[in-house]
């Protein structure tokens, strides 16, 4: 990021807004929309992700209902035994995917919401440039009016003296 001060015109103290301060403030602007619009694209992207995240945990917590509903109940025979075993193993890894699918949803929240406030960062970075630019368009049209006026003073002040100059001492002008 530049930072400049004013350029200061003579004996006057006035500013003076010169094009190339314009020009790189307009890049600035620029520049500025382009890394909120990528932040927004960030923000996007990571709801998405916790959106998912959410459904695969949602899907592993509705297989893990259905699957203990169809659980064998038979006791008993080695089979039995056997059977009960693997689906005992087999409940808890589908219970330690659950655990670690919301790990990862709570991960791609905080993402998500540390994305958000980059956004928001943006966002007045952006609207405080937009705000700089506004500014220095004033001062320069500002100073723009005040040499029209100084301009149209001096014309008038030499009109008045021309006149002054070329009139007798009787017929002068008030």
């Amino acid at each position: 990021v530049l930072h400049r001060q004013p350029r200061r015109a003579g004996a006057t103290g006035r500013t003076v807004v010169l094009m190339s301060d314009l020009a790189t403030l307009a890049f600035l602007v620029e520049r500025a929309a382009r890394e909120r619009d990528d932040a927004a694209r960030r923000v996007a992207q990571a709801r998405i992700d916790v959106d998912a995240a959410h459904g695969t945990r949602a899907s592993l917590e509705t297989y893990r209902g259905e699957l203990r509903q169809r659980a064998p109940t038979v006791r008993g025979t080695p089979f039995a035994t056997t059977l009960l075993g693997h689906f005992g193993a087999f409940d808890r890894r589908l219970d330690s995917a659950i655990v670690e699918q919301g790990r990862h949803a709570e991960r791609f929240q905080r993402i998500a919401q540390h994305a958000q406030q980059e956004l928001v960062d943006r966002q007045r970075r952006l609207h405080s440039l937009q705000a700089l630019v506004q500014r220095r368009h004033a001062a320069a049209a500002a100073a723009e009016q005040r040499r029209d006026q100084k301009s149209t003073d001096e014309t008038a002040a030499r009109l008045h003296a021309m006149g002054t100059a070329f009139s007798t001492p009787g017929t002068r002008r008030r």
